[in-house]
């Protein structure tokens, strides 16, 4: 491989100086777990990382959008990704692996900035949460809108609270709401949208 060691130095091929949460500090444990768990809050990316865990394969859409995850959202070093796809994945080849995670994460031959945001590309590529409701049991029985994005049963209530009113959520609700689910997205729901104003143009 011409790149030799450098293809997994921290800040890659072209030694970038780019800053990732220090590995020393409890909650950049506790944010990798979440997200080598499929714990995120975000469903499209917690069914990909928890497909991957269980067979050992993951789409490429979905390695696209947990590597953005990892690095530009919880902003932690690459290379845990890149160790536990050598670890789990079933067509792991070296160099493409890390290869592939240095592209995404900026620090590669091409240190673009790609940032995905994973609510909308699950909306995007899984259009009726095939895949959500298959690798989030705990979300199978919501509608699709809610699957995608059930941090939405909360909302409702509280806003229904807020204005005094008393709100009744129907069965497949409470089964999310007890399920703790909806209440773990790691980061701003609203920054995991297209919608949202960009500051790179290469974010999709």
């Amino acid at each position: 491989i011409r790149a030799g060691p450098l293809l997994f130095c921290r800040n890659g091929i072209k030694g970038l100086p780019v800053k990732w949460a220090n590995a020393a500090d409890s909650s950049t444990t506790t944010k990798a777990k979440r997200w080598v768990r499929g714990c995120t809050g975000f469903p499209f990316h917690d069914a990909c990382m928890r497909e991957l865990g269980a067979t050992g394969w993951m789409s490429n859409r979905g390695r696209q959008n947990v590597a953005s995850f990892l690095t530009k959202d919880l902003h932690l070093d690459w290379r845990i990704g890149a160790e536990l796809f050598e670890l789990l994945l079933i067509d792991y080849e070296v160099a493409a692996n890390y290869g592939n995670w240095q592209y995404f994460s900026g620090v590669g031959m091409d240190p673009k900035e790609r940032h995905f945001r994973t609510v909308s590309q699950g909306q995007i590529y899984d259009p009726q949460a095939t895949l959500i409701k298959s690798w989030l049991p705990e979300l199978a029985k919501l509608p699709v809108a809610q699957a995608h994005e059930p941090w939405f049963i909360t909302e409702k209530k509280a806003t229904a609270r807020d204005e005094g009113k008393r709100v009744r959520t129907d069965d497949t609700e409470e089964e999310a709401l007890q399920s703790m689910y909806c209440w773990l997205p790691m980061v701003d729901v609203q920054t995991q949208k297209k919608y949202v104003a960009c500051p790179s143009k290469s974010c999709v």
